[in-house]
């Protein structure tokens, strides 16, 4: 246990609870249901098992593969959403902003963004994807400018419960075939040593509530709208950091500094 410790220790808080966090929450339920049925491989086999899989780098291979079907589950989320929520928010079409507080972000972005060119209502109706490279370039820069966490820490909570809730969503399938081989699991041991009353056995009840429960967070709670929530929460964050102003002076002048 020590060890996984300090090895999870390696990874930032990003890290651990956007990518590790829902590969843990996946395999849940196989956890409770091995250990419930199987405690002696648990303290024979596991452990040992665990330790050299921490040691050889499993850690950073699961949130290497949690980010990669994350990104690929993102560029899908996007298609489905028509863009990504900071560039639809900053679109003249679209009311998630009042017109004056988005006029306000808009203007900010013109004044700091190099390059960047505001489009009337009337030119983003007639050329919509050149007006989402604006905004897609306008995006690039905020997520720049707020990197620091300590200053942005609300984009970073943000940033951190979209991470969470897209990657959750991107192991979906794999976490239901998980649920449904640990159901299949207790079924066969409860069939294969003739329990009739396993529902009275602890042993049983516990794998199967936690698989039950499982199985329904996952089909009727994670879902393209839970991520969009959080996708808009990042976006309004992001956004609000235009009136960060006493920040941007900071941020203009280390530019300054380092394009010297």
């Amino acid at each position: 246990m020590n060890k996984m410790s300090n090895h999870t220790h390696l990874f930032d808080r990003y890290s651990r609870n956007a990518r590790l966090y829902p590969a843990f929450l996946g395999i849940l339920p196989a956890f409770v249901t091995i250990y419930m049925l199987f405690p002696e491989i648990y303290e024979t086999i596991g452990k040992t098992i665990a330790s050299l899989a921490v040691g050889c780098g499993a850690l950073t291979l699961i949130a290497s593969s949690v980010r990669h079907f994350g990104v690929k589950k993102e560029t899908k989320l996007y298609k489905l959403w028509g863009g990504t929520p900071t560039t639809i928010w900053l679109r003249h079409a679209d009311k998630n902003l009042d017109p004056v507080t988005k006029s306000r972000y808009q203007n900010f972005i013109l004044k700091k963004v190099p390059g960047f060119v505001l489009f009337t209502p009337q030119e983003e109706k007639a050329d919509p994807i050149r007006a989402d490279d604006y905004y897609k370039s306008a995006t690039k820069w905020l997520l720049e400018f707020t990197r620091d966490k300590k200053r942005f820490p609300l984009v970073f909570e943000e940033l951190v419960n979209y991470g969470f809730q897209r990657n959750t969503l991107a192991i979906k399938p794999l976490a239901i075939f998980i649920i449904f081989l640990s159901i299949i699991l207790t079924a066969t041991t409860v069939y294969s040593q003739h329990i009739s009353e396993w529902y009275t056995d602890v042993k049983y009840i516990v794998p199967t509530f936690i698989s039950i429960i499982s199985l329904f967070l996952w089909i009727f709670i994670i879902s393209p709208n839970w991520v969009r929530s959080a996708a808009n929460s990042y976006a309004r964050a992001l956004l609000a950091s235009c009136d960060g102003n006493a920040n941007l002076r900071k941020f203009s002048k280390h530019n300054r500094k380092t394009s010297k």
